[in-house]
């Protein structure tokens, strides 16, 4: 019990040192992946639950304080910003991502080859987006929404309101 407690002081004490106090979690739960950590940065009291995937290959991600994350939150940029509000609760197994691709090439063409698209996502504050929900590129949600269970919210929509499936409440 003692060891366990000295390891999570420790990994505690070196992530604070090594991220610049630019990252201030309330919880941090392990394993969590980070790449990119120098676009990352947060507010305080955030909880990041075990399992987190977040990947800022360029871009910047920004998470409010009060947010929590749930267990195997995946989010990745290759180049757009992600904008967490305050107070949002992203439920388990969510995607958020800002990067696309450009899909009107030659079919036949390499996936490599076809360019990426970044465009920037936004979340308010007090956000509730539920259990599998996906964000992609271009999304805007804006405060006191709540994203139903295994919603897609496509580019260019701009969300406020109960929304289950493709219904507004």
């Amino acid at each position: 019990m003692y060891f366990n407690w000295l390891f999570w002081f420790l990994r505690a004490f070196l992530f604070r040192i090594f991220s610049l106090n630019r990252i201030k979690f309330k919880y941090f739960g392990r394993p969590i992946s980070i790449l990119g950590i120098k676009n990352f940065s947060t507010g305080s009291d955030v909880g990041v639950y075990p399992g987190a995937r977040i990947e800022i290959i360029s871009g910047q991600l920004s998470i409010g304080e009060g947010t929590r994350i749930g267990h195997n939150f995946f989010c990745e940029t290759s180049g757009g910003r992600i904008i967490i509000g305050k107070n949002v609760t992203i439920s388990a197994n969510c995607f958020i991502g800002a990067t696309d691709y450009n899909w009107s090439t030659e079919r036949q063409s390499k996936f490599k080859q076809k360019g990426k698209i970044n465009r920037d996502v936004t979340i308010g504050d007090n956000v509730f987006i539920g259990f599998g929900s996906c964000i992609l590129p271009g999304s805007i949600i804006e405060d006191n929404a709540v994203i139903g269970a295994n919603l897609v919210v496509s580019k260019n929509e701009k969300i406020s309101g109960v929304y289950t499936g493709k219904k507004k409440l």
